[in-house]
Parts: C-alpha cells; sequence; structure tokens
C-alpha cells in the first residue's frame, strides 16, 4: 500500500497547487479549499479527491461542483507532472471532517472540557 499511499499524496499537492495558484479558474472554486485525501484505487486508474477546509458548507460544496467541473483540466495539469500509464479518473467528494472537528472543539470549549 506505501506506493498507493505515495502517488495519492503526490496527487493531492498537484491538485492543491494548482487551485493555490489558480490555474484552476472555475469561479465557484474557494483558494480557501483544502485537499484533504486523495484515495486511489489498486490500479490507479481512479481517484477519490476529498475537499474540506474552513468555509461555509455552501461553498464548500460549490467548489467541489467545480472541481468536477474542471476534472478533465486538472487530470490533463496532472498528466503533466507524472510519468504513469495513464492518468487517474478523477471525483471530487465533499469531506467535513474538519468541520466536525472544528465544531467538536468548540463544544468542549463550551463544557469546559
Amino acid at each position: 500500500m506505501e506506493r498507493i499511499d505515495r502517488a495519492g499524496r503526490l496527487l493531492q499537492k498537484i491538485i492543491s497547487d494548482m487551485i493555490l495558484t489558480e490555474r484552476v479558474r472555475d469561479p465557484r472554486v474557494s483558494k480557501l479549499v483544502t485537499i484533504q485525501e486523495v484515495v486511489l484505487t489498486r490500479d490507479l486508474r481512479t481517484a477519490t479527491v476529498r475537499v474540506g477546509g474552513y468555509v461555509s458548507e455552501p461553498e464548500l460544496e460549490a467548489s467541489v461542483d467545480g472541481l468536477n467541473a474542471a476534472a478533465g483540466f486538472i487530470q490533463a495539469g496532472i498528466a503533466k507532472h507524472i510519468q504513469w500509464k495513464s492518468t487517474p479518473k478523477l471525483t471530487f467528494v465533499v469531506d467535513t471532517r474538519v468541520r466536525q472537528s472544528q465544531e467538536l472543539l468548540q463544544d468542549m470549549d463550551r463544557h469546559g472540557i
């Protein structure tokens, strides 16, 4: 699994860089979203990209919609950086784990824990 994990981290970095440097120009994609994790299939043909961040839920969902609309463009950008037989097909999904952790910490603070 180490190879798949390394490949996922590489894709995570490439996609994050594309968002931060505004190469993904869809206006729905917020620069404040983060690529939390890239989960690849064993054959490296399909990747589920978990997107989260400290943005509102509607903004996060809009960003994921924008990223899915730009998936082909992002795949082409990835292909310029990697030397694999094929570039994984990307699917972007909302990841609310960051928000849930933040809410849990706030609840703990409120209750003095």
